[in-house]
């Protein structure tokens, strides 16, 4: 159950969150590294998506954007780090003057990861490593851009298999990880580090609850056709739970 069905279903029955951890060799590795670039400063990493494949032009990293972020980021507190696509790590030329790029972590998941740990903040736009960061201990802000034209990242897809509606954050994360439904933009990534920076809760403990009448639908519809598949091979207790939530909140009158 590590795919997205079964953790929309964990999500549904309101499991806890179980993280990422990324070995210790790889962690002393991302400090040393992090300590010979920059020792006083806290680091933020961009991860990108670099092909063109199943891309209409909302996947990739806008550089203007991003160019202009950097430039005018408070370098005495913050040190950037690209971690670039896979495919074009090694031989490439760097996308950005002055902003450090980790090909060794483009191809090696433990070193990846454990950057990602030791990171303030992890930012990325729909790509596969966002995975391990949404569902790791660290903060992370994720932009998506929704486009029905492309099955991958439509509205309908990310009902369907992920339970969500516009707005809603992925299932199963924490409260420090951010997911902002439209274009990079300069105040989400201020308002995330302010809220990083100023909050006295332990955010990376805190699960998202399901706050709108949309989600709770499309969760509770992905959550019980889960089930159903899983009952074919036989009953286990999480089976059950799925279905005592089911009932609550029919009884309720929360969904039909």
């Amino acid at each position: 159950d590590y795919l997205y069905h079964g953790i929309v279903a964990s999500y549904f029955r309101g499991d806890q969150p179980v993280f990422f951890q990324s070995p210790d060799y790889a962690r002393d590795l991302a400090k040393s590294l992090f300590g010979k670039i920059a020792s006083d400063r806290r680091f933020i990493t961009l991860t990108t998506r670099e092909l063109l494949r199943d891309d209409p032009g909302t996947r990739r990293i806008d550089i203007n954007f991003w160019e202009s972020f950097f430039s005018g980021l408070d370098k005495s507190k913050f040190q950037p780090l690209i971690i670039r696509d896979t495919s074009v790590a090694v031989c490439s030329e760097p996308l950005f003057k002055n902003v450090p790029e980790i090909p060794a972590a483009s191809i090696h998941l433990h070193m990846r990861y454990a950057i990602y740990q030791e990171s303030f903040l992890n930012i990325f736009k729909p790509n596969g490593p966002s995975i391990l960061s949404s569902y790791g201990t660290t903060p992370n802000l994720f932009f998506f851009e929704a486009n029905n034209n492309l099955c991958a990242i439509s509205n309908d897809w990310y009902q369907t298999h992920y339970g969500m509606s516009t707005g809603s954050q992925f299932p199963l994360t924490t409260k420090n990880k951010r997911l902002i439904w439209g274009k990079e933009n300069l105040t989400a990534i201020e308002q995330t580090i302010s809220l990083l920076e100023t909050s006295e809760e332990d955010l990376g403990l805190q699960r998202y609850p399901i706050t709108d009448s949309d989600t709770l639908r499309y969760t509770t519809k992905v959550a019980l056709m889960h089930t159903l598949q899983n009952l074919r091979y036989g009953v286990l207790e999480e089976d059950v739970q799925v279905l005592r939530v089911y009932k609550d909140l029919l009884l309720k009158g929360l969904v039909s």
